[in-house]
């Protein structure tokens, strides 16, 4: 891994950071969802508003495949997991409910765990393997996601002069890659 590479690129887009401010955007995604109470018990209501943030599709889908009881139960399950710090489980739990994947999972360990857990997506991850691996991936799997997990925490640690947390990471990297590696894969198909 080269973090080295994307400390180099954080000190130039640094910008970035303050981006993307409209709907559908990680930065008003992280503060709807920074307004939904993370510290009692899930409901569908919540579940509901934390699937439509991150994919608007999906939870029609879900909310008619799944009912309500269910949902509550497993994902609570996939809480219940989180203190040990068994984020395999966690996320095996979350994605045993139809149409949540590891992007949506992630997503709602981000929000009850804001310090902790970044989302993973197919821009954020497209900027995370083109910066330490040298190549551009939009495919993830599980293993990918806990590694990455790992890494973000070690990239905050070790270049903590950005003050940077997990969270805001993963919403730099989708940033960047939205905003220049589209770009330039954009004119590379041209």
């Amino acid at each position: 891994m080269n973090l080295d590479k994307l400390n180099h690129v954080l000190k130039e887009r640094k910008c970035l950071l303050g981006a993307f401010q409209g709907e559908n955007h990680p930065d008003y995604i992280i503060s709807e969802l920074k307004k939904i109470p993370s510290d009692k018990d899930i409901d569908f209501k919540i579940i509901n508003k934390i699937i439509w943030l991150k994919r608007p599709a999906t939870a029609a889908k879900f909310v008619r495949c799944v009912t309500e009881k269910e949902a509550v139960k497993q994902i609570n399950s996939a809480y219940r997991h989180e203190p040990n710090g068994d984020i395999r489980k966690s996320i095996d739990d979350f994605c045993q409910l139809k149409h949540l994947g590891l992007s949506i999972a992630s997503a709602f360990l981000s929000w009850r765990f804001p310090e902790k857990y970044p989302v993973i997506d197919r821009h954020a991850w497209r900027s995370w393997t083109t910066y330490t691996q040298n190549k551009i991936s939009t495919d993830y799997t599980k293993e990918d996601y806990f590694n990455y997990i790992d890494q973000i925490i070690k990239f905050c640690k070790n270049f903590d002069s950005f003050k940077i947390t997990p969270q805001k990471l993963d919403f730099f990297l989708y940033a960047n890659s939205r905003v220049f590696l589209g770009k330039l894969s954009k004119e590379a198909a041209e």
